[in-house]
């Protein structure tokens, strides 16, 4: 998840893809590790030969190292992969494999990074992930390594709990139980998330309700950030929060939460922004000013609703879409977006 694909258009000499961020050396126990088996191919490449099974047979720069599970082989130290800036591709489409590619952020040519694309992402790591982030073989697939996903994108990796998938999910399921992702046209795709009230939350132990949820990669800390984006909400969904801007003050651990309760779209469960807005696609603008400590809210073209945020907590800030249950909610809630744009 956390898909970037372009929807406009792309400048002149430039080709559309759908972009995701991956760690070659994530931390131990991290979703990436465990799940997407980070661990296992820990510092190991497709086009780099890093060497045999034996603590004596590494070369290429490849070290005898543990890749995070207690499984020793020959891999790339971090320290090498982070001076590549390496990206990879879908295993099953090849041409840009062994390419030096410069990466652009869609809308905001400012924000570019250059990659060798030197591994592939196989769909037998994750249960298909790759082919779903492709739409199915509809776009070409450029898979980022950390660091210069983290540059392109504005995030550091450097935290000791850092997992660069930080999608939540209840946690005993797949992210494909509760997640799709469909093509559209124009290079446009539909990100479709759903839970159940009675889902188990994101993690072990957590006493927080049942969530589906996308946090983009854009955190901050100042300056004025935005996203735009096209939301569905079927009939039948209420008590759920379908989009935050995280990080708050005091008591507070998000500045805006706009929420569906019986078929009115709220700023969390007083104002009012929109009525009946259940089966049908609204446009969504929401735009914070951290200096100003100022949000600015514009649904379905109406005159725009100005609120106070809640603080700038040393964390930051980030934008997440997705459904998330709230007092009162229903059985199954679920939330459509289409049409994203992060600036």
């Amino acid at each position: 998840m956390a898909h970037q694909v372009a929807t406009k258009g792309c400048p002149p000499g430039w080709s559309p893809a759908v972009g995701t961020p991956y760690d070659a050396w994530p931390k131990p126990g991290t979703k990436e590790c465990v799940q997407y088996s980070g661990c296992k191919w820990a510092g190991m490449f497709n086009s780099i030969d890093g060497g045999g099974s034996e603590p004596g047979s590494c070369r290429n720069g490849a070290q005898w190292l543990d890749g995070g599970m207690g499984d020793m082989a020959c891999r790339i130290p971090e320290s090498l992969v982070r001076s590549w800036s390496m990206a990879a591709t879908y295993d099953r489409d090849r041409a840009l494999l062994g390419r030096r590619l410069e990466v652009m952020v869609e809308g905001a040519p400012e924000r570019s990074v250059v990659v060798e694309v030197m591994d592939v992402c196989s769909d037998d790591d994750c249960d298909g992930c790759c082919r779903d982030n492709t739409g199915d073989g509809r776009w070409r697939l450029i898979d980022l390594e950390k660091w210069p996903a983290s540059q392109l994108l504005g995030f550091s990796p450097a935290g000791e709990k850092f997992d660069i998938n930080i999608n939540k999910y209840p946690y005993d399921l797949k992210l494909s139980d509760r997640y799709s992702l469909t093509p559209l046209a124009g290079g446009d795709c539909e990100h479709r998330m759903w839970v159940y009230d009675t889902d188990k939350p994101f993690k072990s132990g957590s006493t927080t309700e049942p969530r589906t949820e996308m946090r983009i990669r854009n955190d901050y800390t100042s300056g004025v950030h935005s996203i735009s984006f096209q939301l569905y909400v079927p009939s039948g969904t209420t008590g759920a929060s379908v989009m935050q801007v995280f990080g708050g003050t005091g008591d507070y651990t998000t500045s805006l939460q706009l929420r569906v309760y019986d078929g009115k779209l709220l700023r969390y469960n007083s104002q009012i922004l929109e009525e009946n807005v259940h089966d049908r696609w609204i446009q969504i603008n929401v735009a914070h000013d951290v200096k100003a400590h100022s949000i600015k809210i514009v649904v379905a073209g109406k005159p725009p609703l100005v609120v106070a945020d809640r603080g700038t907590p040393a964390a930051g800030h980030y934008f997440k879409l997705g459904v998330y249950g709230q007092d009162g909610s229903s059985s199954r809630m679920e939330a459509r977006y289409r049409s994203i744009q992060v600036l």
